[in-house]
């Protein structure tokens, strides 16, 4: 067995295909670098008191740079999207002085997945993304978060 080197043998690697559940929020941090926080439902099917129900989790995913500017520009509401990267735990302070801490999706890429809504009722086909940008139905169900 050949021993680990530094950060060998560690893996922290996640990908969910799901809808957004709001629009993505994007803002700017003071240097200038683009980061949105995004909604994402995901479905499965759960057998509970002997009959099949679709269950909907929810996640919660932030990216950066051209993945921000990327989602901000052509998510919306109830598009489809596949999402890339770790899963973080971080802690924070509400402005009433609470600590609460939240597990979070820390996106490495970002695409568009089937068609995406308009007001219209009718679904169109987003933009294609750029090559390099990488790297970065209705709801019903509330987002909880």
């Amino acid at each position: 067995m050949r021993p680990q080197g530094k950060g060998e043998g560690r893996m922290n690697k996640a990908i969910i295909v799901g809808r957004l559940g709001r629009d993505p929020e994007v803002r700017t941090t003071q240097s200038g670098i683009a980061v949105c926080n995004l909604a994402v439902a995901t479905d499965d099917r759960e057998k509970r008191n002997g009959e099949w129900q679709k269950v909907t989790d929810w996640h919660q995913v932030v990216c950066f740079g051209n993945d921000a500017e990327f989602a901000g520009k052509y998510l919306v509401k109830g598009s489809g999207v596949a999402v890339e990267g770790k899963v973080k735990r971080r802690k924070y302070q509400t402005k009433e002085g609470v600590e609460k801490e939240v597990v979070e999706l820390v996106a490495d890429r970002v695409e568009a997945v089937g068609s995406r809504p308009n007001d219209g009722g009718q679904a169109r086909t987003p933009a294609a993304r750029p090559a390099h940008a990488g790297g970065g139905d209705d709801f019903s169900a509330e987002v909880p978060f």
